[in-house]
Parts: structure tokens; C-alpha cells; sequence
């Protein structure tokens, strides 16, 4: 049985089909044009506001309906991307400007469980 879905979050889209076969799960997964800064999980990780806009498409099998047996490709694309705003601390001492990084591109492989980041690139 697939379940497909979709809906509107940080100023994009989300969609995508979740399939639940007897032996295994199957997540395909695209991401449109989502606004990082609205993100509150990206701003706790990287512990300054961030800008841009993010795209990005996923597709996993869990064999056995287990993560530690996952295999799939992961492709992701913040574009705009900038970091900081001149008044939140890096480490609760330092300001740090805002930092233009562009177009940052990351795709990673999933194998038996494990992400493998493949290639990053910064433009």
C-alpha cells in the first residue's frame, strides 16, 4: 500500500508517497522551494539565523521496515543561502556578519544504514 501526500511548510511544498509493503518501506520525498529561515530546527543546529531557499528530493527503501537496513539517495540544494545577521553570537561572544555562502548542492548515498555523504559543492 502507498500513501502519496502533500503540503504547504516554510513558505514551500512538501510531497511525496510513503509505501508500506509486507518486507520493507519505501519514503520518496521531494522538497519545494522551502524557506530555511523558517526552519527552527536549522537555526538550533547551526546556532545562528539563516536565509535561503531550499529544494530537494529523497528516496529510501527500509528493508525489513528497519533504518539499520536502508538503502536510497538523498539530494538536497539551499540556494540564497546566507548565514548569520550581524547581532546573534557565535558561542554567546562574537557577532558574526552575515556570510553569503550561495548555492550550496550535497548528495549522499544510503547503504545498509549508513549515509555517505558524495559531493558538497559551494558556488
Amino acid at each position: 500500500m502507498a500513501v502519496s501526500f502533500g503540503a504547504e511548510a516554510f513558505g514551500g511544498n512538501v510531497s511525496g508517497t510513503v509505501g508500506n509493503g509486507a518486507s520493507e518501506q519505501a519514503f520518496d520525498i521531494q522538497l519545494d522551494h522551502l524557506n530555511v529561515g523558517q526552519m527552527p530546527i536549522l537555526d538550533d543546529l547551526v546556532g545562528l539565523p539563516m536565509k535561503g531557499t531550499l529544494e530537494g528530493q529523497t528516496d529510501l527503501v527500509l528493508a525489513d521496515k528497519k533504518w539499520s537496513k536502508s538503502d536510497g539517495k538523498i539530494g538536497i540544494s539551499i540556494v540564497g543561502l546566507k548565514v548569520g545577521d550581524g547581532k546573534a553570537k557565535v558561542l554567546n561572544t562574537i557577532a558574526l556578519p552575515e556570510v553569503s555562502a550561495g548555492k550550496v548542492d550535497l548528495s549522499a548515498t544510503v547503504t545498509a544504514g549508513r549515509l555517505r555523504i558524495e559531493k558538497v559543492t559551494v558556488k
